[in-house]
């Protein structure tokens, strides 16, 4: 076993470097030291953005706060096209960032999202799961029907749940693959707001297509802002809604800092 992690050792440095080297290193050394590695980190980072917000900004956010949204007013999910894809998983809540990242070039339409559009056909079109592209999609790719059924069955009992006994905040999945799993399972609906304040869907798809059919209001993280929407907090902070921004009074980033 010794021998099979030298030479892969020896394999990443050839092939990638000596820096994808060390953080190949530290993941597999602290992951193996605690299973929960990826939370542990993703918390860090929070706290880290967080003491950079303190330190440069005069409103820093919660980071941990939720903010309220209506899920069918949600226009664009980030991130999913091809470009300056600055904002990083597991790189905790309430980060800053100045950039491109938040143009209309790398974003998608949320009912694009092939998770979304299935949920949507199922239960706000009537489909029956095998007549969605969803499906589809699942059987091109090869993915076993036992395991399709299987997600189909859990998607059903939350949407159930949610309709009967209404949004339960404070998720907590049963599915843990790999990083951005085991992450998510612990937040609520994850989102980023742009330059302009819009607010765009990130992770979380079923929770949030649910939340779209049935058109309720739900609690969200937000993962990233862009630096021009936080500095626009600061100046509300500070001086109140710019002259002729009346429309920002109910804007849901902007509830702490106007109450």
């Amino acid at each position: 076993m010794a021998t099979y992690y030298a030479k892969r050792a020896l394999e990443i440095l050839r092939e990638e470097g000596p820096v994808e080297l060390s953080k190949t290193a530290k993941k597999f050394i602290l992951g193996g030291l605690c299973s929960h590695y990826y939370r542990r980190l993703f918390k860090f980072n929070t706290w880290k953005n967080h003491l950079k917000n303190r330190i440069r900004y005069d409103a820093p956010p919660d980071p941990y706060q939720p903010i309220e949204i209506r899920a069918n007013k949600i226009e664009y999910q980030a991130g999913k096209k091809k470009g300056p894809r600055r904002i990083k998983k597991g790189g905790g809540l309430a980060q800053t960032i100045a950039g491109a990242w938040d143009r209309p070039q790398h974003r998608q339409n949320v009912e694009e999202n092939i998770k979304i559009k299935g949920v949507i056909q199922r239960f706000e079109q009537g489909k029956d799961w095998q007549e969605t592209e969803l499906h589809n999609y699942y059987t091109n790719k090869g993915v076993d029907s036992t395991q399709i059924k299987e997600w189909y069955n859990n998607v059903e009992y939350l949407f159930n749940d949610i309709y009967e006994n209404g949004y339960i905040t404070g998720h907590e999945g049963s599915h843990h693959r790999g990083y951005s799993q085991s992450v998510r399972d612990r937040l609520e609906v994850l989102v980023t707001v742009d330059r302009d304040g819009e607010v765009c869907h990130l992770e979380g798809n079923h929770r949030f297509a649910i939340a779209r059919v049935l058109g309720i209001q739900i609690p969200v993280q937000v993962v990233c802002r862009h630096k021009q929407w936080q500095e626009l907090r600061d100046e509300i902070h500070n001086n109140g809604l710019p002259e002729g921004r009346e429309d920002l009074q109910d804007h849901p980033d902007l509830q702490d800092i106007l109450d």
